[in-house]
């Protein structure tokens, strides 16, 4: 099923926040790399989103689905994300 929407950056951050505490992102030019504390998982990258002011972008939902499962936190970030529900 394909996904549909977009989540603001700081509601990701937020859910990351209680799901994944200790994770790292530090921004590039282009993504964000998020670590896990755990040191098992590598690094990942999300976009920055759209050009212009990009301290709370919008992401697309599939991106948020693509980190949240690689850092084995997708049922927790789902529980704060309701976009990622459907």
């Amino acid at each position: 099923m394909a996904s549909k929407g977009q989540v603001r950056l700081n509601e990701f951050w937020a859910a990351l926040d209680e799901c994944l505490p200790g994770y790292t992102a530090r921004m590039s030019d282009h993504y964000w790399y998020i670590r896990s504390p755990d040191k098992q998982i590598p690094e990942c990258t999300l976009p920055l989103g759209k050009h212009g002011t990009r301290g709370n972008a919008e992401i697309q939902v599939g991106w948020i689905k693509k980190v949240a499962r690689f850092l084995r936190v997708s049922d927790c970030v789902a529980k704060h994300i309701p976009a990622l529900r459907q």
